[in-house]
């Protein structure tokens, strides 16, 4: 599990800056490197805040540079052609692990017809 943290105080999601790649770069290497696919989650850590994001259009943007960083190279990225996505995980393991309402997902999803 590796994390693409925003290493700047003022991230913007449209800069290459704002992200650090790096730790995140080097596993996805190493799964391709053994000739597995890749299976990418865009989402919270375990212990992390289960809150849903605040600004569903910043964090669909996020989302979008990141896919694109891996599949289309964009901030000195890849062209990796990662197919499978998963954002967010385990909505069913006893804990509340989002809880907004189901309603605020589609608009999570809604914000980024470019995912």
């Amino acid at each position: 599990m590796c994390s693409i943290s925003f290493p700047t105080r003022r991230p913007t999601p449209t800069t290459p800056r704002s992200y650090n790649f790096g730790p995140t770069d080097q596993m996805i290497a190493s799964i391709r490197n053994v000739g597995a696919q890749v299976m990418f989650r865009l989402g919270r850590s375990e212990g992390a805040d289960a809150q849903p994001p605040r600004d569903f259009d910043k964090y669909a943007t996020i989302a979008k540079h990141i896919v694109l960083h891996y599949n289309r190279g964009w901030a000195k990225g890849f062209h990796y052609r990662i197919r499978f996505w998963e954002i967010w995980n385990e909505p069913d393991l006893g804990k509340v692990f989002w809880p907004a309402p189901r309603t605020s997902i589609s608009s999570c999803t809604a914000s980024s017809p470019g995912l």
